[in-house]
């Protein structure tokens, strides 16, 4: 029996093109190669997760899935290679509705990319506090589309995926063992600044929940036409209480400057 004129027979037809019996055993075993490597990438997906203790099985799940999915279409495309079907063919003719369709798609597959890879390299986590721009969050949850926070204000916002992963975020909980704490006391022109200064030094000096780690800072910022600035800063250990230490610094600040009859700008 001639092997290769058996391969070579055509078996059937797709449209206009004949498929031989060795390209249909070829595409049957890419496809059994490709489901076996997507469900090998999605296992080590899912103990890479668990490897770093994430628990959000929302995420795992998405970004598992994900990963399997990327490699069946790879697979299948190579299949639909060796039947001499070509994608790009495909796509070109209808090339009009592809770009709208991609276009219209486009912060949508964005913003998931961005969040399989937030959860991927792990470097905002549900539960971190993270400073945005001017304001301070609590991370929730990390979704398939966007990220939920919390704010000082107690508002739960939703975050768009791609602007959290593209923009400049500071972790307090992850990148610093200490959370800063910093707050500007304008005073009157016509106040006594080394008095001003030992003043606010032993107010925060006096503080029992700041971090005795690491000493609080009294600065001289600068001079304007109408006040004298001082700048404050004091560290704690704990990112979850970041919101209301600010309002105990101003607070026990403006206290010991009323008591030392200091005015205000």
């Amino acid at each position: 029996m001639d092997f290769h004129k058996v391969l070579s027979d055509p078996l059937f037809s797709v449209g206009s093109t004949k498929v031989s019996v060795g390209q249909a055993l070829a595409v049957v075993a890419t496809l059994i190669i490709t489901f076996l490597l997507a469900r090998a990438a999605r296992q080590l997906t899912i103990r890479h997760f668990e490897r770093h203790d994430v628990k959000d099985q929302v995420s795992i799940r998405t970004s598992s899935n994900a990963i399997a999915i990327v490699v069946v279409a790879i697979g299948v495309e190579i299949a639909l290679t060796i039947l001499g079907i070509h994608l790009t063919s495909l796509f070109a003719a209808g090339g009009i509705f592809a770009f709208g369709a991609g276009f219209a798609a486009k912060d949508i597959v964005q913003n998931f990319l961005s969040g399989i890879a937030l959860r991927l390299d792990r470097t905002i986590s549900p539960g971190d506090v993270v400073q945005l721009e001017d304001q301070w969050l609590e991370i929730e949850t990390i979704g398939v589309r966007a990220t939920v926070g919390r704010t000082v204000d107690d508002e739960q916002i939703l975050i768009p995926n791609s602007a959290l992963a593209q923009s400049t975020v500071k972790n307090l909980t992850r990148e610093d063992e200490f959370v800063t704490i910093r707050t500007t006391i304008p005073v009157d022109l016509t106040s006594d600044a080394e008095l001003v200064e030992r003043v606010l030094r032993e107010a925060v000096e006096s503080l029992d929940w700041v971090s005795s780690k690491a000493d609080p800072a009294v600065i001289l910022s600068e001079f304007t036409r109408f006040s004298i600035d001082f700048v404050v800063w004091v560290w704690i250990e704990d990112p979850s209480i970041a919101f209301h230490s600010r309002s105990k610094l101003n607070m026990a600040l403006w206290s010991a400057l009323n008591k030392a009859g200091v005015t205000l700008a």
